[in-house]
């Protein structure tokens, strides 16, 4: 939370090694399960993963999931969602789900039904990667989205030149206040950013700066350290 420093949630990455240790990167292996088919499945294994895993943090903690196009277009992402929901007694509050432009541009009106249904079972749902694409204002509009994510590009630009990147992006979070959306500023990851972004009425930031991606057994500690307590901390 970028008013009082606590943490809201997290989101959720898929990561796999080689047999020898090393990573492999998404940018490899997730072509390769589209190509051979089993990205819906992969998608659904992170989605009940990661809701089974947050079932065991305190309840005012969120985790958040990508969505793949596979998901959309098979149809069955509602149902696949309401079941991981009822399966770990999970709120559909402390879930968002994360869509980028790229994807809705490709399954428009899958994606439109789908997440309705969505946002009536109480699950929110985000614009990843805002400001990359060249219709996110368009589909702002469309979709009755919760939140947008403001693209690490734009805090990157904060380094090189901080009047013109800092005016584009005071823009876009405004915007998204007067649309009473919550607003997540990507890629946070120094003192400088902080004190430019803190001038602006950001609700959340994600980044280095409060943790890199960390493996399961690594973020209870890390809840334990900046987490709100909660009366249900299993």
């Amino acid at each position: 939370h970028a008013s009082s420093r606590t943490l809201g949630g997290f989101e959720a990455l898929l990561r796999l090694n080689a047999d020898d240790g090393e990573p492999i990167s998404p940018t490899e292996f997730i072509p390769i399960a589209e190509e051979t088919g089993i990205i819906r499945a992969l998608s659904q294994f992170v989605l009940r993963a990661a809701i089974k895993t947050a079932a065991s943090w305190p309840d005012n903690l969120t985790v958040s999931v990508n969505l793949s196009p596979a998901q959309i277009s098979g149809g069955h992402l509602v149902r696949d969602v309401s079941d991981a929901l009822d399966d770990y007694d999970f709120p559909a509050r402390r879930l968002e789900v994360e869509i980028t432009e790229g994807l809705l541009m490709k399954e428009e009106t899958q994606a439109t039904l789908q997440l309705v249904e969505l946002r009536a079972l109480g699950v929110s749902v985000a614009m990843d990667d805002f400001g990359t694409g060249y219709s996110s204002l368009g589909y702002l509009w469309q979709f009755d989205f919760d939140k947008i994510k403001i693209d690490r590009s734009f805090i990157e630009g904060l380094d090189f030149d901080p009047k013109r990147y800092g005016a584009i992006i005071k823009m876009v979070v405004e915007l998204g206040k007067s649309m009473n959306l919550l607003v997540t500023i990507e890629g946070v990851e120094t003192e400088q950013h902080l004190a430019s972004l803190d001038q602006l009425d950001c609700d959340l930031y994600q980044g280095f700066w409060f943790a890199r991606p960390m493996p399961l057994d690594q973020a209870a500690d890390y809840i334990a350290q900046h987490a709100k307590p909660s009366r249900n901390i299993a």
